[in-house]
């Protein structure tokens, strides 16, 4: 399976903390499902980050979508909220089993059938 772009996702809502409309986002991935329509899953709600500038936002989503994809960045970031908030997300989509990894998926399908151990008659 490979791994689509994942971008956030903002809706406006009532923020608990200051009860004021405030963005509310989601991390969410495109897809075209069997039909080749176009679906989006969301795979982790995020909530309420309005604080982050949309260039910190961006960062975040092509970090967390080159992880997915197994990519090494030929570039170190610099900015620590960027990579504080990245290994936060990440740790948080890996803990919750939120994506089917590339090398997690080559391993699922090694396993569905034993080549050593079928018998034929």
């Amino acid at each position: 399976m490979d791994v689509c772009p994942m971008y956030f996702k903002m809706s406006l809502r009532k923020n608990p903390d200051t009860q004021e409309l405030s963005g509310y986002y989601r991390l969410v991935e495109s897809y075209r499902n069997t039909e080749n329509r176009v679906c989006h899953r969301t795979i982790l709600n995020v909530g309420f980050i309005d604080h982050l500038p949309a260039e910190h936002l961006n960062k975040i989503q092509k970090h967390l979508t080159h992880r997915a994809e197994g990519k090494i960045s030929l570039f170190e970031e610099q900015d620590i909220e960027v990579l504080k908030y990245t290994e936060v997300l990440w740790e948080k989509i890996i803990s919750d089993k939120r994506l089917d990894l590339p090398e997690k998926a080559f391993e699922k399908r090694q396993r569905l059938v034993d080549m050593d151990t079928i018998k034929h008659k």
